[in-house]
Order: structure tokens, then sequence, then C-alpha cells
């Protein structure tokens, strides 16, 4: 069964450019991911800075595995230097009815 995962994450104020150009180049290989059926970004329309990833993964299993494959990258290191804290992530199953 799929699962939805939300990851919340505020970006510095004098960081917020530097986060969104850095999420857009890893971005396509996010989207390629094994497990990775769809992932959008979204930024709140009154306070700058504050992003919702809504993505979409086969399983927990999944998205725990590109998470791995991230922080060895070294990328989640890279993304926390621009946050004002870590990111939150919370899964979802969908509910059919």
């Amino acid at each position: 069964m799929s699962v939805t995962v939300l990851l919340t994450a505020q970006a510095k104020a004098d960081q917020v450019d530097a986060f969104k150009a850095y999420i857009a180049k890893c971005l396509p290989e996010t989207r390629s991911y094994r497990g990775c059926l769809n992932i959008d970004i979204y930024e709140a329309h009154d306070s700058n800075g504050y992003f919702v990833f809504y993505e979409n993964w086969d399983s927990v299993a999944a998205y725990e595995s590109y998470l791995d494959y991230r922080v060895k990258q070294g990328v989640m290191q890279e993304i926390g230097t621009m946050l004002i804290t870590e990111p939150e992530i919370v899964y979802y199953n969908r509910l059919n009815i």
C-alpha cells in the first residue's frame, strides 16, 4: 500500500532563495528514485520560508531508503544548514471512505 508523506520545513529568512534553488536541483533525482510516485513542494502564501513537501511513495520503507540515500550523499546536512529547525515528517495512509 502506498503512503503519503508530509514533510514540513522552515528556511532561515536569508536562506529561502538558496533553499528553493537547492531543492529544485535535487527534485529530478528524487522523482526518479525507486518508489517515488510523486512529489510537490508548496510554500506558505503568507509565511515566507515555510514549506510543505507533499509526497507519495510505494511504502514507508521506500521513503526511508530514499532518506538514507540522501543522508549518505550529504544532502540532508546541506539542507539542514538552511533551516531554522529540523524538518518534521509525518506518514499518512489514505482512507477509502
